[in-house]
């Protein structure tokens, strides 16, 4: 088993336009927002109880929160609680209102490659090679799957029904041109890696202008860490196979084909984070000691 698995977390809400704006800036002020004594955040998020509940486990499963103060950039008088993140100090600081592609692309690579507390959106984006499917197909292939992992352990159906058809709604939102105020609509629906005819789902592949360098970037380090590659004191090397075909890779996690991987690269290389060496059919990526080589690191220049 790789790992604990988390299923229904979000109480069955996908994250709504505003719920993480929200949540951060009430977490900066007020580390107790979702204890029983200040009614689990409702009242300040202006919610009920199940959507607060959801708000902090999309906190937490995006790493916009932390549950140990001295992982958070802010000086907390209270060290019970919950914490604003390094990353969500720079979202809160510079995108407030996640007006920026890249801060989707951020919030997306940390909830699907966290498999312990977002198990269901791992193994989608990391496992499932399907091109076309509808709802019913991706709960058998979940299920196949997880019975593999969890040796043979019983899965609760309804629960992993229910984080398919909140998977689904995240990335494939039929509701956003529906009446702007209720604000139904998931943010991430903005990145466009699904698309929808009838009943059927379809994967898309991310062209160029879909994202940018940086992004690229951040996966690429957010895989060099999951996977314990990063050399601290030297060079740190990986092949372009593995950022397009490994599990928590960019290409897996942001839907990336070969070209647009190159090409992301190819641009990284000229603006001086990182090194290529194709010789010999090598396709190797470096980073030299005092190189970009984690995810926080990435945030000073995407938000400079």
């Amino acid at each position: 088993m790789k790992d604990k698995i988390t299923l229904k977390g979000n109480g069955s809400f996908y994250i709504r336009e505003g719920w993480l704006t929200k949540g951060l800036v009430e977490i900066a002020k007020n580390p107790e927002l979702f204890s029983k004594k200040n009614n689990e955040g409702a009242d300040a998020l202006g919610v009920g109880s199940a959507m607060s509940k959801s708000i902090r486990y999309w906190l937490l499963t995006a790493g916009l929160i932390v549950k140990d103060s001295k992982l958070s950039p802010l000086e907390y008088e209270n060290k019970k609680g919950h914490f604003i993140s390094k990353t969500g100090k720079y979202i809160l600081d510079n995108d407030r209102y996640i007006e920026n592609k890249d801060t989707l692309w951020i919030i997306h690579y940390n909830i699907a490659s966290n498999y312990r507390e977002a198990t269901v959106w791992n193994l989608f984006f990391n496992i499932v090679g399907e091109e076309r499917f509808n709802r019913r197909e991706l709960e058998s292939m979940m299920e196949n799957e997880l019975y593999k992992r969890t040796y043979g352990e019983k899965i609760s159906d309804k629960s992993l029904s229910n984080d398919c058809a909140v998977l689904l709604q995240m990335y494939f939102d039929d509701r956003k041109n529906e009446n702007p105020e209720e604000k139904l609509h998931c943010p991430l629906a903005e990145l466009n890696l699904l698309s929808k005819s009838r009943n059927i789902y379809s994967r898309n592949e991310i062209k160029e202008n879909d994202i940018s360098s940086l992004a690229v970037l951040f996966g690429i380090c957010g895989y060099l860490e999951k996977t314990g590659l990063i050399e601290e004191n030297g060079r740190t090397s990986v092949s372009i196979e593995k950022l397009l075909e490994d599990e928590d890779s960019p290409g897996r996690i942001f839907g990336l084909g070969r070209i647009v991987l190159n090409d992301s690269l190819d641009r990284l290389e000229h603006e001086g984070y990182l090194r290529i060496d194709r010789t010999a059919g090598l396709d190797i990526v470096y980073f030299e000691e005092n190189s970009i080589k984690t995810r926080e690191e990435v945030l000073k220049f995407i938000y400079k």
